[in-house]
């Protein structure tokens, strides 16, 4: 396990994306309505930044100072999200579009765009 960050909270979510493609494609599908393959994730210094060549996305963690990190790395397809609704609203991000995304539908997505026999279970299980 990798701890990039001082917040431990912060490192579990981080390797569980690193891990997890079905997490990683979710979370890209959410912000795009596209499907995207050879997902990467990378620790940044206030967000978790997960990739290809085709799209960046910006996990906000930390509220700040940051501006910089987000605004010097504003390139096309560039998504910023956060798990907490209130950071759109913050003057930090007064330039970005920062989307809010629920984690249960994160968790809802990766079920349904996911192809492993556990995933099929719950599929079922949800339509019952």
């Amino acid at each position: 396990m990798e701890l990039p960050y001082s917040n431990f909270d912060h490192c579990l979510l981080f390797n569980a994306i690193k891990n997890n493609i079905d997490l990683k494609k979710a979370i890209a599908y959410l912000v795009s309505f596209n499907e995207y393959e050879n997902l990467k994730a990378k620790a940044l210094e206030h967000s978790i930044l997960i990739f290809n060549e085709e799209i960046a996305i910006y996990l906000i963690l930390y509220v700040g100072f940051e501006e910089n990190e987000f605004v010097q790395n504003m390139m096309i397809n560039s998504n910023y999200i956060s798990f907490e609704k209130v950071t759109n609203s913050m003057h930090e991000f007064k330039d970005i579009d920062v989307k809010y995304i629920d984690k249960l539908a994160i968790l809802f997505t990766a079920i349904s765009l996911g192809n492993n026999s556990t995933l099929e279970d719950f599929k079922i299980f949800l339509n019952l």
